[in-house]
């Protein structure tokens, strides 16, 4: 295995597949976790994917993604209904939580106290509706505190090369939208990382990577650079034990 680093976050190969991983998880007991690239193993492959990320043979569900704000529990192995969230509990044998992202934020919230999580898909529309605070609701009310929460805002497009228009900054609310060349470039990441310091996230604990995926082509999809035609990578959180 052959490893780099930027940061809290860092990229690792194993047998042909490069993920990116974020320390700040990797110090959260309990859990397992990864951020794939388009190199060796992603939606299309998942297996591959899932070995690299130390989780070899474990089933991952993933819901029919919609840019909402529906938030589900997994309850068998399978193809979940219609949701951009999915939560789970501190079963170090149940499956674990996958979503597909080529541009959007993926948000991974782990609780090292009560081994308690989340995986969600965040692009504008879900970032609008608030999906991370309210998977954050949603955890408090299993009784989990949010300050113990940790997130980590893994690989999506940069402020950089997300032009938006006015309809996208009012929805957003301003947040993370910065004026450049008569139009408007939106920064999904810290808006989330806004929305979630507000729901009671400690800052200290919420870590950005620092890969834009419509600048890094050969690392990361992008359909915004690719258009509709552009593979999808995954990203998962999985209980691994005690917490």
């Amino acid at each position: 295995m052959t490893q780099t680093g930027r940061g809290d976050w860092y990229l690792t190969e194993t047998d042909g597949a490069r993920l990116a991983r974020c320390g700040l998880l990797d110090d959260s007991r309990g859990f397992g976790h990864g951020f794939s690239s388009r190199d060796g193993g992603g939606a299309e492959n998942p297996d591959v994917f899932l070995a690299a990320a130390g989780l070899a043979g474990r089933p991952v569900c993933m819901a029919r993604q919609v840019h909402g704000a529906r938030l589900i529990s997994p309850g068998a192995v399978s193809e979940l209904p219609e949701a951009d969230g999915i939560l789970i509990g501190n079963n170090p044998e149940g499956p674990a939580a996958g979503i597909r992202t080529a541009d959007c934020v993926p948000v991974l919230l782990a609780d090292p106290v009560s081994g308690q999580g989340a995986v969600v898909h965040s692009g504008w529309k879900g970032t609008a509706a608030g999906i991370a605070p309210l998977a954050v609701g949603v955890l408090a009310g299993r009784g989990v505190i949010p300050s113990d929460l940790r997130a980590a805002l893994g690989p999506a497009i940069g402020g950089c090369c997300y032009q938006v228009g006015s309809e996208v900054v009012g929805a957003v609310g301003g947040a993370g939208v910065e004026p450049r060349g008569g139009g408007f470039r939106l920064d999904l990441r810290q808006a989330i990382r806004m929305q979630l310091e507000a729901a009671g996230v400690d800052p200290r604990r919420i870590s950005i990577a620092p890969w834009c995926t419509c600048c890094e082509k050969g690392l990361f999809f992008s359909w915004r650079r690719e258009g509709a035609g552009a593979g999808r990578m995954i990203s998962v959180l999985a209980a691994t034990g005690p917490p």
